[in-house]
């Protein structure tokens, strides 16, 4: 399994930053991810409360481990993630652990729900990370 300090270098977290934790399945990442972005950076555990979240607000959006009830509604978990996202933000699929969503599963969900994957890394068959962006939909078809 992947530590805590090398995932944060993995998802590019650095001081200021606005972080949103949109599911985490038994992976604690809060306390690790309040270091990283600092005093002057907010991490929000979207877990808790989705109510009253800035629109457009967050550079990242973290969803990990994802429980078959929210991976049945990845569409709108992804939905949701769209609204909160900057323009220039980045959405990361984290999967650790054989209880996580098959890999190919979650490459698929983003595509077909008009994300771009820009990196994947498979560290073990069952442990990987998906770095993705909203899809620009004005070059869709």
């Amino acid at each position: 399994m992947i530590s805590h300090t090398s995932l944060i270098e993995l998802l590019g977290v650095t001081p200021g930053m606005k972080v949103a934790i949109m599911s985490a399945g038994p992976v604690n990442l809060s306390e690790a991810l309040s270091a990283a972005v600092g005093a002057n950076g907010h991490v929000h555990d979207a877990r808790v409360s989705m109510t009253d979240l800035p629109r457009h607000a967050y550079d990242r959006i973290i969803v990990a481990n994802l429980s078959r009830e929210e991976l049945g509604d990845i569409g709108a978990l992804l939905h949701r993630a769209r609204g909160l996202l900057r323009h220039d933000g980045r959405l990361y699929v984290i999967g650790q652990g054989a209880d996580a969503p098959p890999f190919a599963h979650a490459v698929h969900s983003l595509e077909v729900n008009a994300w771009t994957i820009h990196r994947h890394i498979e560290m073990q068959p069952d442990e990987y990370l998906v770095e993705a962006t909203i899809t620009d939909e004005s070059v869709q078809s």
